[in-house]
């Protein structure tokens, strides 16, 4: 890795989804969202979808609860979104869970979670999984409060 490519790493946000507040009411989630040039679209109950970047935002007594993104990654990948998580915030994990559990006719779905309690009221809970030769990262930050309800 080259110092250009270090310095980069080094001076991105841990995580992108540290930037949305969460206990936003759905009008201020609509103004936060209209400043960043993002559309919303209500995908079920309580759920609206993202784009971009393609984020599932969840409500929970009318305000903003969660907030989550998928993609695709490895488990490299898993592993240093959690360590670093580790490392930056100061924090120990608060659980970590291992699940293997085979399925019919697509092989093991194997997945690890780690949840970290932050001193701000969030929980970032990094989701691992693997199913059928695909693997994917879930990223989701709820807050520990509810939102001062």
């Amino acid at each position: 890795m080259s110092l250009a490519q270090r310095i980069i790493i080094e001076t991105q946000p841990v995580d992108p989804l540290e930037e949305i507040p969460l206990c936003l009411s759905q009008n201020q989630l609509k103004a936060f969202a209209a400043s960043k040039n993002w559309s919303l679209s209500l995908a079920s109950n309580g759920t609206w979808l993202v784009t971009p970047p393609g984020l599932s935002l969840r409500f929970g007594d009318g305000n903003l609860a969660s907030v989550s993104r998928e993609a695709p990654g490895d488990f490299d990948e898993f592993m240093k979104l959690a360590f670093r998580r580790q490392i930056d915030s100061k924090v120990s994990t608060q659980d970590v869970e291992f699940f293997a559990l085979p399925t019919a006719g697509l092989g093991q779905l194997s997945m690890v979670k780690a949840v970290f309690e932050l001193p701000n009221d969030r929980r970032v809970t990094y989701h691992f999984s693997t199913l059928a030769s695909q693997s994917y990262i879930m990223n989701t930050h709820s807050s520990l409060s509810n939102c001062g309800n």
